[in-house]
């Protein structure tokens, strides 16, 4: 019975390490997710102005989009992570039109690291946001 029992404790405490550290990998996903949103949003929004009055087109400011997007990860609140960023403007057709946020954590395992001897996982999410084109 007492062999039974340990098994079971070593089992229960597997599931808990798995649950308790998989939960901070979901957790700290879904911050850069909001984060990457929120920078590839807010860099959509600039847009080259010269060009608009020119053209009409809305094109991205190759320069501004991806400084608004960086200031704009670094303040968009949650858990203190610390990340690494990525912001290019992509061209399509010649056309600067797309803006593309990769943010990546490495996320330490606790309890999960001493059972599996792997220490942590590395988190990356990727957010693309275009100015809005409407009709009209």
């Amino acid at each position: 019975m007492t062999v039974f029992g340990l098994g079971l404790v070593v089992l229960i405490l597997s599931v808990g390490a798995m649950s308790i550290d998989l939960w901070r990998v979901i957790t700290v996903r879904q911050d850069l997710l909001h984060r990457a949103d929120a920078a590839a949003s807010a860099g959509a929004n600039a847009i080259d102005i010269a060009q608009y009055r020119l053209t009409g087109q809305l094109v991205l400011d190759p320069v501004l989009a991806p400084l608004v997007a960086d200031r704009t990860i670094d303040s968009v609140g949650g858990q203190a992570i610390s990340s690494t960023s990525e912001v290019q403007v992509r061209d399509g057709d010649g056309i600067p039109n797309d803006l593309v946020v990769s943010l990546s954590a490495e996320v330490d395992f606790a309890l999960l690291g001493a059972l599996t001897g792997q220490g942590s996982i590395v988190v990356t999410v990727e957010s693309v946001a275009s100015p809005e084109r409407t009709s009209g």
